[in-house]
């Protein structure tokens, strides 16, 4: 969430609130096993505007084997690169090049159910929101939800994963590139 103050005509100072998009990534790697505690995450924007670097120190859902990291403060008119760069020495590894961020919304991200993430639901928006199958096929009674989590091992429209070893590189409708990693 972002803070603006404005005065308005009668003088008064106003504040706006407004969310500001952020990203969050879940890698299949356990925080905890020591060879990772070197290991860093660089999330840059095509403009250059945004550069930040995370760690295993900065999982945001302890204790549950996974990666969990936040990028936040984002602009959705820019495209994302995320880097990989192992803390064992190895060569930087780009986990996903030049992908818009609504794209990674729309297209690259899902919501495991009890991974911490997903947002709270009362028992009578489940109901109502219709069966699993109805989400995953896209049928009339639940429809998609907003996604909001990357994962490591997405299932992608092609049946491809942006981190399975055994398929090679691929160029997205966007331009961007889904590069292929083996945890």
């Amino acid at each position: 969430m972002a803070t603006v103050s404005f005065q308005g005509k009668s003088g008064i100072q106003l504040p706006v609130v407004h969310q500001v998009p952020a990203l969050y990534v879940r890698l299949g790697i356990d925080p905890s096993d020591s060879k990772h505690k070197k290991d860093k995450f660089v999330l840059t924007s095509a403009s250059g505007k945004y550069n930040k670097t995370l760690t295993v120190t900065d999982d945001s859902v302890p204790g549950d084997g996974f990666l969990d990291l936040v990028f936040s403060q984002l602009r959705q008119s820019d495209k994302y690169t995320l880097e990989y760069h192992p803390g064992d020495g190895g060569g930087p590894q780009k986990l996903f090049e030049n992908i818009p961020f609504q794209e990674l919304l729309e297209h690259y991200s899902f919501v495991e159910e009890d991974d911490g993430l997903e947002g709270q639901e009362s028992e009578s928006s489940s109901e109502e929101s219709g069966s699993a199958k109805d989400e995953e096929t896209g049928g009339t009674e639940g429809g998609d939800a907003t996604p909001t989590t990357l994962s490591a091992k997405p299932q992608f429209k092609d049946g491809h994963s942006p981190f399975d070893p055994e398929a090679d590189s691929e160029e997205d409708e966007g331009g961007g590139v889904i590069r292929n990693l083996d945890w």
